[in-house]
């Protein structure tokens, strides 16, 4: 008695007719009456009609053979709050086959139905997601049977609900060679070994494959492993896109092969006529130059004024032939060496430049403007090159004013440094700005302008060559900027 006073569960004894013959404290204290009260009397907890039905049909249930039974059920306190209890229920029969009491225990498992409630509701709100998403979700048990998947799966694989629920092994839906290491994985899952994915090649019901990528981890139950839960990912299309790309790959890799041999083929080619233009067109011109000379200097007194000038002009026409050849064969040069790429500082540069265009500045007035300059990645032979050909221009195109004023500078845009060189010379008008960059291309004059229009095509490939870009903002007798970046 002392044992049973002081258990926590609520135990008591009772008649059929509901007459109490023990109840404990606990009994008591959870029905809020003194134990003085319930000893001998009715009584019944008010219990909610529609669980009327269960109770009855549990202790119809209790026979001789089966006297046991348990049983949850709400009931309803004098404060109107819903609570739920469970009962170990044992029947005592008589000699005639008749209760003659019962001995009951229970217990309140409020809490714990709540818990459960809050699981079929967690449940439901993860099978309605699951529902949404058009990747395939599953569920497998400890056994590796698949006990639940979403709607997509039934699309992806051709089997109904109750094939795939309940009756399919996941092994069944991996192709042969690939279900050990499958089995592997699902058994590292399940012992709490993490896994960054797997991809397996699948079979569908009805025989075509699949290549999914699957991601899983374990469902926990009471701390310990009770099946894996788990998101499958149709990758099919995706490998087979890889497939195309390796395949696109072969075949570039092929043709850049191919293209290489071509491009070797024509460098060779041309290498070979710009040493035929360098040494076959060269002769002749050396030729007509130099008799032209001949003439000059030993029959200038035989010869008329006139013919004196038509020498002349044969020979400055072979010497500017000459130049044409010789910036050819530089332009051509340029485009093919390799580049040899380092840091340059353009302010030392410029500084090279200025020094070697002391010439192009003697008896002028001439306000040269060198500012920042930051450094910058590329060929430091072709980089001077492109700041050469610029400055030349503007000392070139300044000759007409009585101060010219040239600046150099840059500034940043979009992360780069731009460079600039800008003069206050002659301009020209925007609209022919294409033809600015082409080979043998003039804007202006040559008998006031010398040059071969080749200069500004060496710039434009040399920066082309850098990856950057160069642009012109111009107007007429109103000067000239060059903006360029590597």
């Amino acid at each position: 008695r002392t044992v049973v006073e002081n258990q926590t569960e609520l135990i008591a004894r009772f008649l059929p007719d509901r007459t109490h013959l023990f109840v404990n404290d606990a009994y008591c204290r959870y029905f809020d009456t003194p134990c003085s009260e319930l000893l001998g009397k009715k009584m019944w907890p008010k219990i909610p009609e529609e669980d009327t039905p269960l109770l009855a049909r549990h202790f119809a249930s209790l026979t001789p053979e089966n006297p046991n039974s348990t049983i949850e059920h709400r009931i309803l306190t004098p404060g109107g709050e819903v609570r739920w209890l469970q009962w170990n229920d044992r029947a005592i029969f008589g000699p005639d086959g008749k209760v003659t009491e019962y001995q009951s225990v229970g217990r309140d498992v409020t809490e714990k139905k709540k818990i459960e409630q809050d699981l079929v509701e967690s449940e439901k709100k993860f099978r309605d997601l699951a529902s949404l998403l058009p990747q395939v979700i599953f569920e497998i048990d400890t056994t590796g049977r698949i006990t639940y998947v979403n709607q997509p799966a039934f699309h992806r694989f051709g089997y109904s609900p109750e094939e795939l629920e309940g009756g399919i092994n996941f092994t069944q839906v991996i192709k042969p060679e690939e279900r050990m290491e499958a089995i592997q994985n699902f058994i590292g899952i399940m012992e709490g070994r993490k896994e960054a994915g797997a991809e397996y090649h699948m079979v569908r019901r009805d025989g075509s494959e699949l290549t999914g990528m699957v991601y899983s981890s374990p469902i926990l139950k009471d701390g310990k492993a009770a099946g894996i839960r788990g998101i499958l990912i149709d990758i099919t299309q995706l490998k087979q896109v890889e497939e195309d790309l390796r395949r696109l790959n072969e075949e570039l890799e092929f043709r850049v092969a191919d293209r290489t041999r071509d491009l070797e083929d024509a460098n060779r080619e041309l290498e070979a006529f710009s040493y035929s233009v360098s040494h076959d067109l060269r002769a002749p011109l050396r030729a007509i130059d130099g008799f032209s000379s001949i003439l000059l200097t030993e029959h200038a007194a035989s010869l008329d004024p006139a013919v004196k000038g038509l020498l002349l002009r044969i020979r400055s026409n072979a010497q500017k032939m000459g130049q044409l050849i010789d910036s050819i064969l530089n332009f051509s040069r340029m485009s093919r060496q390799p580049l040899s790429k380092q840091t340059v500082y353009p302010g030392q540069v410029v500084q090279e430049v200025l020094e070697e265009l002391k010439t192009m500045q003697e008896g002028r007035n001439i306000e040269v403007r060198v500012n920042s300059l930051p450094s910058c990645d590329g060929d430091p032979a072709l980089i001077k090159q492109v700041f050469f050909n610029l400055v030349s221009n503007a000392f070139k195109f300044t000759r007409t004013r009585e101060r010219a004023v040239i600046e150099i500078g840059s500034f940043e845009k979009d992360g780069k440094a731009v460079y600039m060189v800008r003069d206050n010379g002659i301009g020209f008008d925007m609209k022919y700005a294409d033809k600015l960059f082409s080979v043998f291309q003039r804007l202006h004059d040559e008998k006031m302008y010398e040059g071969t229009g080749i200069g500004l095509a060496i710039v434009y490939r040399i920066i082309q060559r850098h990856g950057g870009r160069i642009w012109v903002e111009s107007e007429v007798d109103r000067g000239t900027t060059f903006y360029f970046s590597f």
